[in-house]
């Protein structure tokens, strides 16, 4: 792909003096364009491919309503406008937004403590409440939690112990679980919170950004702190009970045994993962059942 005529285009309909530019690589074979461009002033900028190009239509009205949330114990990391009211800019087949750069620790493993995730999140879906952000459909939350489970499924096989079991409750137990809806992040993960230079906890991406049940971003928040130790995934009692804890006291006011179902459910997405140990993976899905059971 051709990467000089995008970043003259983002330089003139943003005004800018660009002087330098290069590319991040965040992973391995990632087609999603991301760069850094260096204005002849001295700030830096951060130039991302919108990954669901779908959505460009209702972007520009989703960012001008989030510019209008006021938060004080976060801060929301979002898109410059380059005209009256446009955020995105759609070269060819493909879009992109363009965000002032920020020196950011992520993820934030150990560096926001539980409760301030759980604060962080209430106050962001009540300064959300108002505004009016459209439905996405095709990104439910029973799809959300019924993929973790199909995963598992693709590896170990339908008929491995405990997977039918975990389809089962899922089926037995969804519609009481989901919950009213909120607006809400819609895709909060390890990778979309950071931390600034002066400590304060930031949000990032805000592309899916929706209508839908508030117990998705609680637990995609407490499910930061998965324990990742040597490909191997373990289940500290004392932390998951404070996380229970946390979740049972949210404005989602889910009973404790959906709580459960609920984090394991991201715990179960590295199961997916090709380089996770099928013997690992049984185990794990052991041990998680179990908790759920209990």
């Amino acid at each position: 792909m051709q990467v000089e005529p995008i970043v003259r285009e983002v330089a003139e309909r943003f005004g800018l003096s660009l002087h330098a530019w290069e590319r991040i690589v965040r992973s391995e074979g990632d087609p999603v364009l991301v760069l850094r461009l260096d204005d002849r002033s001295g700030a830096s900028w951060f130039l991302k491919e919108v990954q669901h190009h779908s959505r460009r239509q209702g972007m520009d009205s989703l960012f001008a309503q989030l510019a209008t949330v006021s938060v004080q114990r976060s801060r929301l990391l979002l898109p410059v406008a380059h005209g009256s009211g446009r955020f995105v800019l759609s070269w060819e087949e493909r879009s992109f937004l363009l965000f002032p750069w920020v020196d950011l620790t992520t993820p934030i493993d150990g560096h926001v403590p539980h409760d301030a995730l759980i604060e962080a999140v209430k106050e962001l879906h009540e300064s959300m409440a108002d505004l009016a952000l459209p439905s996405m459909p095709g990104r439910t939350y029973e799809g959300w939690l019924r993929v973790g489970v199909d995963g598992v499924a693709s590896r170990l096989g339908d008929t491995a112990p405990l997977v039918r079991p975990f389809r089962a409750f899922l089926d037995d137990r969804l519609a009481h679980i989901v919950g009213p809806e909120v607006n809400i992040h819609g895709d909060v993960h390890r990778h979309n919170l950071a931390v600034d230079p002066q400590g304060k906890l930031v949000i990032l991406d805000f592309d899916l950004a929706r209508p839908g049940p508030a117990v998705q971003d609680f637990v995609g928040a407490t499910g930061i702190y998965t324990t990742l130790h040597e490909g191997r995934i373990r289940l500290e009692e004392p932390r998951l009970e404070k996380l229970l804890g946390q979740l049972q006291s949210s404005s989602t006011k889910i009973e404790a045994r959906d709580a459960r179902m609920l984090l394991c459910r991201t715990w179960i997405g590295p199961l997916r993962g090709p380089g996770f140990p099928e013997d690992e993976a049984r185990r794990l899905l052991l041990s998680l059942w179990r908790f759920v059971g209990e």
